[in-house]
């Protein structure tokens, strides 16, 4: 996906792998640890069915995993629909449907990153 438009955040992981690309106050994730981490989010997503086109809605609360799971999303071609996290729960789960969009939690992010990273399959 990424040759095919213009890619900010890619030229970035190419251009300088081991700069900090996300930090907070545990740690720091390089260019090239956030390119893998998307990679394997990418193999996943693969696995578990989706294509590009297909939707997925989070209401991001800006975590790492988010962050790593947006991206593989990207790499993938799948749209991510960011909704509110302020909104309740059940109105999101209703824009979700009014989408088309598979709705997921944080903790299934999280659940998503962990299973990715488990199998180890090389970024792509």
């Amino acid at each position: 996906m990424w040759n095919s438009i213009p890619a900010p955040l890619l030229t970035n992981a190419l251009d300088s792998p081991q700069a900090p690309a996300i930090i907070n106050a545990e740690s720091a994730l390089s260019w090239s640890g956030l390119k893998q981490q998307a990679g394997h989010v990418k193999s996943w997503l693969i696995r578990q069915g989706y294509k590009a086109g297909d939707r997925i809605a989070l209401a991001p609360t800006g975590t790492v995993d988010e962050i790593c799971f947006l991206w593989g999303c990207l790499e993938t071609g799948v749209i991510f629909c960011g909704f509110n996290a302020r909104w309740p729960f059940q109105q999101q789960a209703g824009l979700a449907r009014k989408v088309d969009a598979d709705f997921l939690t944080p903790g299934s992010i999280i659940a998503a990153n962990q299973q990715a990273a488990a199998i180890d399959l090389p970024a792509s």
